[in-house]
């Protein structure tokens, strides 16, 4: 039986979606709850009812959209089945990262655009909530590295943050055609592997 979505829920989508674009437009330190909750259709006290402080609210935003993009990853590495090579693997990986970046939305662009600009404190709960999705990511890139599908000299956090640059910078093809963004996935990949 499908889950019905629940006023409260749609109203929590619309704050982040609203939270998102105010972070993707202003940063951590320019974005105001008002504007988020005029972007959200509510007003600014209502907020709290959600979100008890600003920085709860952006760590939410941040948290959900990981969540989502290691959920799709995970999907995306089952889905090639236990015959995958660990470079095959890899590949889909960065194919799939990419893909979950640009289907977010805002969202996508949010994390891009502010997670390293965090204050220190809330950059650290943030790092927290995204060690499941580094640390699959160093698990494929050791795998691909022990399978000599990546250079066993390469340092695997500087290549996985390396990665994670070029994956979020086709941010800059959000406006043009899939096909854009695709032939910069495909060009990442053929970087990262010996041709």
């Amino acid at each position: 039986m499908p889950t019905r979505e629940t006023k409260a829920t749609r109203t929590r989508a619309r704050i982040l979606d609203s939270a998102a674009a105010e972070l993707v437009e202003h940063g951590y330190s320019g974005s105001s709850l008002r504007r988020i909750a005029e972007g959200a259709d509510l007003q600014p006290g209502s907020l709290y009812f959600h979100f008890e402080t600003k920085d709860e609210l952006v760590l939410e935003v941040l948290r959900d959209t990981i969540a989502r993009a290691t959920k799709d990853l995970r999907q995306a590495i089952d889905d090639l089945g236990p015959q995958a090579t660990p470079g095959e693997q890899l590949r889909t990986a960065i194919a799939a990262h990419t893909r979950s970046l640009h289907m977010s939305g805002v969202r996508g662009s949010a994390v891009a655009r502010v997670a390293e600009t965090l204050p220190p404190a809330l950059r650290r709960r943030y790092a927290n909530s995204a060690t499941s999705y580094t640390r699959l990511w160093n698990q494929l890139l050791i795998a691909a590295q022990s399978a000599g599908d990546l250079d066993s000299e390469l340092d695997v956090r500087a290549v996985r943050d390396l990665l994670f640059s070029a994956m979020n910078g086709t941010l800059a093809y959000r406006d043009q055609a899939s096909s854009r963004i695709e032939q910069a996935t495909q060009t990442l990949i053929r970087l990262v592997f010996r041709v």
